[in-house]
Parts: structure tokens; sequence; C-alpha cells
């Protein structure tokens, strides 16, 4: 194992290639706020590779009275040597990197002593590239004892944030195709999208798998992967009349074929699938958001019934696209897809904890569809609705365009399901300027970036306010033309 404290820390950096200046990534405020409490649970600090977990705990550490000691794979390092190192140091805070490389740890009384240190005062927080292993912890000796951070969402304004990009229609393309890990894990083709599948995802899989489910093979992990992801892509891309159309010509077929996905196989039972499914959205691969109309129960291609899954990562959406649908050359209808997956999983990630996210879609003939609905859930008295379509595009005029949120369709769907419900804010979510609109009928609608303004979604009056002092010459000229 490799120690690093104040005494060689800007040296480890250094020799690791380490920038001290890069910015840090959003979640390691939180595991900061964390080693300056007092919450007697282990941190664990979870996501894919690439996605910056062990430099983001070095940045949390610095300049705190912290040590961080890593597992290096391949050299043994057993569970009774890593206590005998934990009894030893005397920093406050803790950080054990590739936890799960450490022999005979399930044998041992490892996993408990570190609720041991924590009731002592100590911060814990664990981390390392196996994030379904880390996650099994809260079952064993940590049940209830230990909580989870995950990385592997990287939304557009942290992006922007990062890489010092403005946030604009240009930058959120190359973060769609590009975006949500680093450079040297990113995906732009299919070669890389499967070895990143492969070493990030199954795996990572195949690990837990060994322990909890030894009757899955390396064979069968592998198919429900990509039998998950085309599934959540299915989801995404089932309402695009032209990508429907291609799902059964030969080259889809042959690339299914090519990533084992044999959609008609019966050695995969869906309770299999699901199982996956639920282990993967547990360390932040994939969600799954509930219909609130729950109308879609006869759609058999749905992976969960009145459940729409989504893909965490939006480049791995997007080639995953690009490559079982080789013949769909349009990227901008592909980029609109990925972009209104990438934002169901932002608000997803960032809404208010007692709030709830949902999908809507209705079984009428004049089928519409709304990207995300939250239903506030702090007043008893009535349901609280907020609206949310999702447009990749460079100009949005609420005047010429069918908007789902401004048609009266979904106030009608959610009065006849909800009588006593309300409609507290409409919000066009697209990557350029924000704006404030009022439709015909008197109904206003904000045009809202994904920044953090829009994840004040409860507060709509005032983010009126903020929008046009931002803009105040647009809302003149238009005042003028209303």
């Amino acid at each position: 194992m490799i120690i690093i404290d104040k005494k060689n820390y800007e040296k480890y950096l250094e020799d690791s290639g380490v920038d001290s200046s890069w910015k840090k990534r959003d979640f390691v405020s939180e595991v900061e706020k964390y080693m300056e409490s007092s919450l007697s649970k282990v941190l664990l600090v979870s996501g894919l590779r690439g996605t910056g977990k062990s430099i983001g705990v070095l940045q949390a550490m610095q300049g705190k009275d912290a040590v961080y000691i890593i597992m290096e794979k391949g050299i043994h390092t057993s569970a009774d040597e890593v206590m005998r190192v934990l009894e030893s140091r005397t920093e406050k805070i803790i950080i054990l990197d590739e936890y799960t490389w450490i022999e005979n740890r399930k044998n041992s009384e490892l996993d408990g002593f570190l609720f041991t240190l924590v009731s002592h005062g100590k911060r814990i927080v664990v981390t390392g590239t196996e994030s379904l292993s880390l996650e099994a912890l809260k079952t064993g000796p940590l049940i209830h004892r230990a909580i989870t951070l995950h990385t592997t969402h990287m939304s557009f304004p942290e992006y922007c944030r990062i890489y010092d990009k403005p946030m604009d229609q240009n930058t959120c393309d190359i973060y769609l195709t590009q975006g949500g890990i680093f450079e040297s894990y990113v995906i732009n083709n299919e070669h890389t999208m499967a070895n990143y599948i492969e070493e990030a995802i199954i795996a990572n899989l195949k690990g837990y798998i060994r322990d909890y489910r030894p009757l899955f093979d390396d064979t069968k992990i592998s198919n429900i992967i990509y039998t998950l992801l085309y599934r959540a892509v299915w989801d995404l891309l089932r309402c695009n009349p032209k990508l429907l159309q291609s799902k059964d010509n030969v080259d889809t077929q042959l690339a299914l074929d090519r990533l084992g996905i044999d959609l008609e196989s019966t050695q995969i039972s869906i309770n299999d699938i699901r199982a996956v499914a639920d282990l993967l959205c547990s360390v932040g691969v994939l969600v799954k958001i509930p219909n609130l109309l729950n109308e879609m129960e006869n759609i058999q291609d749905e992976l969960f019934k009145g459940y729409k899954t989504y893909i965490v990562n939006p480049s791995l959406t997007c080639q995953f696209i690009k490559t079982v649908f080789p013949d769909y050359d349009n990227m901008g209808s592909i980029l609109g897809l990925v972009y209104e997956a990438n934002c169901m999983v932002d608000m997803y990630f960032q809404k208010q904890a007692a709030d709830t996210i949902y999908y809507i879609e209705s079984k009428e003939a004049d089928n519409y569809e709304i990207d995300i609905v939250i239903s506030a859930n702090d007043d008893s008295r009535k349901k609280q609705f907020y609206l949310f379509e999702c447009k990749h595009r460079y100009k949005v005029n609420v005047h010429n365009e069918n908007w789902s949120i401004v048609n009266g369709k979904v106030d009608d769907a959610l009065k006849d399901k909800f009588p006593d419900s309300e409609i507290c804010g409409r919000f066009i979510i697209h990557p350029g300027e924000t704006d404030w609109q009022t439709y015909i009928s008197g109904k206003e609608v904000a045009v809202v970036n994904q920044d953090e303004h829009l994840y004040k979604y409860y507060n709509f009056d005032k983010l009126k306010e903020i929008v046009q002092k931002k803009t105040p010459d647009v809302h003149v000229k238009k005042n003028k033309i209303r």
C-alpha cells in the first residue's frame, strides 16, 4: 500500500501527474462537507472509471489533518495489515482508495472496524474503481452505517466550469458526444465505447457477481449489460419514427449481434435483467423514471412497466445510438435525443430531495410527451407540478411551436388524474441564452439553460426577475410587440 500524508502530499501529486491547479469537480465540495462534519457514518465515493474519484478525494484532503492510503493492484495487502496501519494513524481523516483490492477483507473485522473509527470521531472515506463492490458494503457490517456519494454524472454546467467553456450550443454538442468523463476515457467511436463498457461497467459487475450471483457467467453478464443499454436507448427513441423505422434493418441487426444482444433470447430472464438494472441504478450508472400517468403498460419493449431508463453518461448514450443504428446519419436528431436524456438525468440528481421526478406520456391518438414533470411533495393539500421540455436548438420561441407545456393537453391530463393540482412553473431547457416568454394564452414560460437557476425551479417568480435582469433589452422589445 502507498500512504500519503502532509509530508509527501505535494510530491505524490507531482509524481502522479496531478496538477494542483486543476478545478474541482462538484462532488468534491460534498466530500469536504463530510470531512468537516460529525456524521457517524462512513462515506463511500462511488463512480465509473475516468470520473475523477481519486483526484477528487486528494483535492478534498489538501491542507487538512488527513491521510490517503491506496492499495496497489497485484500486490498482496491483507486486511490485518490495513487494520494495523489504521490503528497507528493519528489523523482525523482517513481515505482508503481501492478498498476492494484488500485481500481476506470479507473474512476479517475490517469493515466493521471502519465504523468503530467513525464512532470515535474519525472521518472515513472509502473509494475505488469497483463501485458495485463498494455498494455491497452497505449490506454487511456497515448496513445503515454508510452513505454513498456518486461521481459518474457530470452535469453540463459542471463540464463548462471545469474546462472553461461557454455555456452555449456548440459546447453542449461537444459535451453530449465526449463529455461526462475525463479525456483519457473519452468515448468517440464504437471501439472506445466497447472498451469503456468492458472496463468501467462489465468488469466492475463481474467482480460483484462472483460473490453475490455465482450462477452468472461472464458471457451472461456482458449480454445483460448490453441489453440494458439497448433498452435504455430504445426507451429514449421510441417516439422518433425515423429511428424506429431502422430498428429492424440489416445493419442494425448486425450491430446487435456484434454486441451480443439477442432480444429474442430466452436464456436471460427479465428478472435477471431487472436485478442487474437495479444494481446499476444503485451505483449511478442508470436511472429509471416513472410515467406519471402510468398508461403505457402495454409497451412490451419498456424495460420496467411504467418506467423509462436513462444512461447517466451522455457520450455513452450518443455512441450507443450511433453504433446500433449505423445507417441513421441525422446527427442533429441524435443529439436532440441525447440532450433530452441528459436533462432528465440532470434534473434527477439536482431536484429538491423531497420532490419526485416523472416523465408523462399519453396513449391517446394525438400522443404528446413531456420530458420532465416534478411533483412537489411538501404540501399535503394539493399536488404541485413543474413542467419541463428539453429542446436542443439554437432559438426557442413559444409563439411558433406547438409546445406540450402550453397547449393545455398536459394541464387537462393532470387535472383529470389529480383534480386538486396546480401547475407552478413551465420551463423549456435548451443550451442557449435564458429568456422569459408569455404564450398567446398568457401562460408564462421560462426558457432556461442548465445552470444554477434551473435547479431553483420551485422559485418560479424570483427566477423571472433574475432572467429579466439578464436580458432587459430583449424583453423591452417583446413587450412592444405584445
